[in-house]
């Protein structure tokens, strides 16, 4: 992970105070903040999360994380943006037959052939359309 990406990768994003664009915290790059008033303002409750992970590097592991303080159940981490998404239990039909579902929006077809148009440029994997194919 590069210091000028946050733990999602992103360099920007929501503030956590108010929603308007903001820098990822320089300490964790959870959060983000558009301004140094509101991560002030924030700071009572970005504290308990902040900082609990240490990026080290070994020469049998490489670069890893570990823990640099005790962790409470249910603290994030790090936030990532997903790689594919796929349909939950209750979207798969009743009958169970078979669909599509396009990566680039998750729209879903029923017929393989005519759901299978194009191919995303960066995986392979079957696309609805070729705008969908070249979403990053």
């Amino acid at each position: 992970m590069s210091s000028n990406s946050s733990a999602n990768g992103e360099d920007a994003g929501p503030c956590a105070v108010c929603g308007a664009q903001g820098r990822a915290c320089a300490r964790c790059r959870v959060d983000f903040y558009c301004g140094k008033d509101h991560q002030l303002q924030d700071w009572p409750r970005h504290k308990l999360g902040c900082s609990f992970l240490e990026v080290r590097s070994d020469p049998l592991l490489g670069r890893h994380f570990v823990a640099a303080k005790a962790i409470p159940a249910g603290t994030v981490l790090m936030r990532e943006t997903p790689l594919v998404s796929f349909p939950t239990s209750w979207d798969i039909p009743a009958d169970g037959s078979p669909f599509t579902m396009c990566v680039g929006c998750g729209s879903e077809s029923r017929d393989y052939l005519a759901a299978c148009v194009a191919q995303c440029k960066s995986c392979g994997w079957p696309v609805c359309s070729a705008a969908c194919g070249l979403r990053e």
